[in-house]
């Protein structure tokens, strides 16, 4: 039998085992909690013992009026871990306690008694943590903190996150103004540029500001389409001179078709990058293409490189010719960054922020 003795006036602790004072190995032989209370004040007061568990479980026991109690530790006391001794003495409404002693234990008592049926809600227990049953998320507050919970039943184990919404994207640029149809002319209405009237069966664009001065003005107004020619049914199936023929007609629509051709969409063009700015995988892969509105589009990502130097340079054809220096502001990991192109060299570098990802995709101007 292993005792441990505490000398309550003292506050002295004997324990029998010298090899290992304060911390020991547990077996199926019996520990001998005994206290001593001889010379206190309370000596002839009821003696209680509370113990607390490594797994925080805890059992208070009531140990008699003697000057000298003992206790025995049993299996469930001896779990591997901390294990804290609190004794104290009641009379009444009157307590004394004394200092707890801490007791670690290195190995699990080799607790043989356990039934099986013990041992297998056990097994259950933990089978059913290893078993996923479910995972749930939930969104979160933007701000708040990211949460994690399990739930642990017979059939598995049900995992919720919560996560917080992510920050709000930068807004997108500004659109290009379109033409506004406004009706048949009126002279009297006043016309700003893009707007777009009828007059005589004739559409026309206003490309500066007029009141009163009709369509046929060209200083004021340029032609979109022209009042076509009255043609008969006849006209087009017969062939006197003259007339228009269905070879003409299909010329026509041949024309047409090629025009149509021609607005194909081109090829994204994939750039050289410089300065150490590599392709981020997130991302598109890196590249530019000119649309059929002459708009200069960019996608992709990147990251690494040096900030304030050229990422790439758009070749001639693909920069604007109406001024030098363009600044696009994007997403990027430190929040956002400032792209700034030079129109004059084709040079794009990346002026300021993070350079472990920046978003290229929201580049878009007109060559004019």
């Amino acid at each position: 039998m292993r005792t441990i003795t505490y000398y309550l006036l003292t506050n002295q602790v004997v324990e029998s085992d010298t090899v290992y004072p304060n911390a020991f190995s547990a077996d199926d032989n019996t520990t001998q909690l005994v206290f001593d209370f001889t010379g206190t004040a309370c000596e002839s007061w009821g003696k209680w013992l509370d113990l607390t568990m490594s797994d925080y479980t805890k059992d208070v026991r009531s140990l008699g009026n003697g000057a000298i109690v003992t206790f025995n530790l049993g299996a469930k006391h001896t779990k591997k871990g901390l294990l804290q001794i609190n004794p104290y003495a009641k009379n009444g409404t009157d307590k004394h306690g004394f200092p707890i002693y801490k007791l670690t234990i290195e190995r699990q008592l080799n607790n043989s008694t356990v039934d099986a049926s013990a041992q297998q809600s056990m097994i259950d227990y933990f089978d059913a943590r290893l078993t996923v049953k479910a995972v749930n998320t939930t969104t979160l507050g933007a701000g708040e903190s990211a949460t994690a919970s399990v739930t642990v039943e017979p059939d598995g184990a049900t995992y919720t996150f919560g996560v917080p919404q992510g920050i709000q994207g930068i807004q997108g640029i500004q659109g290009v103004k379109g033409a506004q149809w406004r009706g048949a002319y009126s002279a009297g209405t006043a016309y700003v540029v893009d707007d777009v009237v009828s007059y005589n069966g004739s559409s026309y664009i206003c490309i500066l500001a007029s009141t009163g001065n009709l369509p046929t003005n060209a200083t004021y107004w340029s032609l979109v389409a022209q009042k076509g020619d009255n043609t008969t049914a006849s006209a087009v199936t017969n062939t006197p001179a003259g007339n228009i023929s269905a070879v003409t007609v299909q010329a026509a629509i041949n024309e047409l078709d090629t025009e149509k051709a021609d607005k194909t969409q081109e090829a994204w063009i994939t750039p050289t990058l410089l300065n150490s700015w590599v392709q981020n995988a997130s991302f598109e892969n890196i590249g530019f293409m000119k649309d059929a509105f002459g708009f200069v589009n960019v996608r992709g990502g990147v990251s690494s490189g040096t900030l304030n130097t050229a990422v790439f340079n758009f070749p001639a054809g693909y920069r604007a010719t109406s001024y030098k220096l363009a600044y696009f502001r994007v997403a990027s990991s430190g929040g956002t960054s400032e792209i700034e192109i030079n129109h004059g060299t084709g040079e794009m570098k990346i002026v300021n922020g993070s350079n472990a990802w920046v978003d290229l995709s929201t580049i878009r101007f007109k060559v004019v």
